[in-house]
């Protein structure tokens, strides 16, 4: 939502801005912003040439071990707030 009011309003201000160039430029629509935006994502995160399936990440001892890691980083971000409740149920 935010995002959205944010592009919406440069687009204003591209349109608004363009009246005032030499040679004018095109109004853009909204539609057309959305359109290059949304296709814009897939070609950045489309590569023909790899096989994800192939990486280290996508086998099945690559997603274990990616997941204990992450539970790791988690118990270490709890820690502090664990030692201020254990200080409260001790007092």
């Amino acid at each position: 939502q935010v995002q959205s009011k944010t592009i919406r309003a440069a687009l204003v201000r591209y349109n608004f801005t363009t009246r005032s160039l030499t040679p004018r430029r095109r109004k853009l629509t909204w539609d057309e912003v959305v359109e290059h935006a949304f296709l814009s994502d897939f070609d950045i995160l489309w590569d023909p040439t790899s096989n994800v399936a192939l990486r280290d990440w996508a086998t099945q001892g690559g997603r274990q071990l990616m997941d204990s890691f992450f539970r790791i980083e988690q118990a270490k971000e709890e820690i502090p707030w664990l030692n201020i409740e254990i200080w409260y149920l001790a007092t």
